[in-house]
């Protein structure tokens, strides 16, 4: 513990192994470096703003990363293992990433941050190659991107809460879900799901969507039960493009209220029915193959 205060000062640990619990806090301002750190019980890190640069963090219990990473800093890991990964960015406008992801029940919050966007790629929260067992639950800050090589959450389901503003999501590969998969849409930003998978089904809101764009887009979207969902509430704006989705449940999009947009479904497969109300949107709804056997 480096206590309380407003100086700063950096802290470098390399091979530290514990049976038991491993905690870095203070409030100082300071970069850390952290080389191959295992702690059996639990793994803590809470500081001040700066960067945290670490090959491996890992535990057998819960891992929590409380930090503010002011504009310029980066937290920039390597591996992250524990039974309940927590990770909270306090503040500031630096980016976090991470190569692999391998968590028991995992909460990544930065609804603190705000216009952490840029053009190029590092500017956007990485999650890298992620994988969990339990729940699953992402937040975002106004204009904040996010971006992921692949997401399996292998017994639980998962809910990504987008930021206001221009807050991008970007999916690279697969996203699957052991229970159900929610993602609410805010703002102006863009969402791409390359794949999505799902035992518990697929939701989308997009009732705080702002106008203009492709906002969510997918190549295919499958669920083995529970409904794919898109949802506009009193939202103005949907604008989708889908190559695929196959459902064994039903498909409902639901948008009384909605104004412009611009749906496109290339193929739409729902055993249980399809359902579309999309109010008096003066725009394109398409879908080229419909299927409800």
């Amino acid at each position: 513990n480096l206590g309380t205060g407003t100086g700063s000062g950096d802290v470098a640990i390399t091979a530290v192994v514990t049976t038991g619990a491993f905690s870095l806090t203070g409030d100082q301002a300071s970069d850390i470096t952290l080389n191959n750190v295992t702690a059996s019980a639990s793994l803590t890190i809470s500081m001040g703003s700066g960067s945290l640069t670490a090959s491996s963090l890992t535990t057998d219990g819960a891992l929590s990363i409380t930090k503010a990473i002011g504009s310029g800093e980066t937290a920039v890991i390597q591996q992250i293992t524990g039974a309940a990964v927590s990770i909270t960015l306090g503040g500031g406008s630096g980016h976090f990433s991470a190569q692999i992801i391998d968590a028991g029940s995992f909460t990544f919050d930065a609804s603190s941050q705000v216009n952490t966007n840029g053009t190029a790629a590092d500017e956007a929260h990485n999650l890298g190659v992620f994988s969990a067992s339990g729940a699953t639950t992402i937040t975002l800050g106004a204009n904040t991107h996010l971006s992921a090589t692949a997401m399996t959450v292998a017994k639980s389901g998962a809910t990504i809460n987008v930021g206001a503003g221009s807050s991008d999501i970007t999916i690279a590969t697969t996203f699957s879900s052991g229970g159900a998969l929610t993602i609410n849409g805010a703002g102006s930003g863009t969402i791409a799901v390359s794949t999505i998978t799902t035992a518990g089904g697929f939701t989308f809101d997009g009732s705080s969507m702002s106008n203009g764009g492709e906002y969510f887009s997918s190549n295919t979207i499958t669920t083995t039960s529970g409904d794919v969902v898109f949802n506009y509430g009193e939202g103005a704006n949907a604008f989708i493009d889908v190559s695929s989705i196959q459902t064994v449940s039903a498909f409902t999009l639901t948008g009384a209220s909605l104004g412009t947009g611009d749906i496109v479904f290339a193929a739409l497969s729902a055993t249980q029915g399809i359902s579309f109300d999309v109010g008096s949107m003066s725009a394109t709804v398409s879908a080229v193959a419909v299927d409800t056997d």
